[in-house]
């Protein structure tokens, strides 16, 4: 077996060893959790449960409740079934913003925050799933990954954490499994390696967190 297979085992199981076990959120807890979010939400915002989440939309009511039922659905259960135990600790909103106008403008409204990514992003400070679903539902998979890792793994470095989203940001199912496709990182990445800006594998793995989101996160 390749080290860099062997290292990458370790380092999951170090990870795991940090998690705790929580009880799951009770059914009176989403439904104050899905009051909260529609006293918050602007006029025309769809707002739904949709178990470990809440999703709150401000597309057509059937868009909204397609992406909750399928991409939120669909990637939560095969992301589980592939590798987490537990569902995060707290019930994290799902907003899900139509356009670039409005994920703008309501990160400002809601959140006093403007995004570095025109795609999305979690906001463990928010408890919030914020993301342009007009780019596509490749970053919410992505993102939801991030509080799964945090659940299951608490003491996961950045660059194992980031590459997990990143691996399924273009996700497909096969033989009832999730699988990563390839993504519009892959030209990126490319370059870098053409370009020798790419660190070996030592020292990614050895970066901190602080280390890691301060690089060029083209490929990250």
């Amino acid at each position: 077996m390749p080290h860099s297979i062997i290292y990458l085992l370790l380092c999951a199981s170090l990870c795991a060893s940090a998690a705790e076990t929580r009880p799951a959120s009770s059914d009176d807890a989403y439904q104050q959790k899905l009051d909260e979010v529609k006293k918050k939400a602007p006029a025309g915002f769809t707002v739904l449960v949709e178990k470990p989440f809440v999703v709150a939309g401000n597309d057509e009511p059937g868009q909204v409740r397609q992406f909750a039922s399928g991409t939120v659905r669909w990637s939560v259960q095969k992301l589980k079934a592939a590798y987490f135990e537990k569902d995060p600790a707290e019930i994290i909103t799902v907003w899900l913003f139509k356009d670039k106008a409005s994920y703008e403008r309501y990160t400002r409204e809601l959140f006093d925050d403007r995004p570095d990514t025109p795609f999305g992003y979690y906001s463990e400070k928010h408890s919030a799933l914020i993301m342009n679903i007009s780019t596509g539902g490749g970053t919410l998979v992505h993102e939801i990954v991030h509080p799964y890792m945090h659940a299951n793994f608490p003491a996961c470095p950045a660059w194992f954490n980031e590459g997990m989203g990143s691996l399924y940001e273009q996700s497909s199912e096969r033989q009832g499994g999730i699988v990563g496709l390839t993504n519009w990182r892959l030209a990126g990445l490319q370059k870098a390696i053409r370009d020798g800006k790419v660190p070996d594998f030592k020292k990614l793995t050895g970066t901190s967190d602080g280390e890691f989101y301060n690089e060029d996160r083209a490929c990250a």
